[in-house]
């Protein structure tokens, strides 16, 4: 980086510049560490995850809702899925 590539700056001017780097490469550096954090901590996956299963959810229709998948909610939804009965355990 020149100062006096066509002319010298003032020392406002230096200084502004100065500010503007620091400022751009901070702001790089902040878009980065957002990206890889999207990417390896699985935020990226989780939120594609996540629309995929609200478009699952908006079309059923006719189903049931199996509330817990405890001991009891095995038994109902392993009999709902051998009768080919839709449902959702939550």
């Amino acid at each position: 980086m020149g100062y006096k590539e066509v002319h010298e700056l003032s020392y406002n001017r230096r200084m502004f510049t100065i500010i503007l780097i620091i400022g751009g490469v901070g702001t790089v550096l902040y878009a980065l560490n957002n990206g890889a954090k999207l990417i390896l901590e699985g935020e990226f996956k989780e939120i594609f995850g996540r629309k995929r299963l609200e478009k699952k959810i908006r079309e059923l229709k006719n189903h049931y809702i199996v509330c817990g998948y405890g001991r009891m909610g095995k038994i109902i939804c392993r009999e709902l899925r051998e009768k080919n009965i839709k449902f959702v355990s939550l």
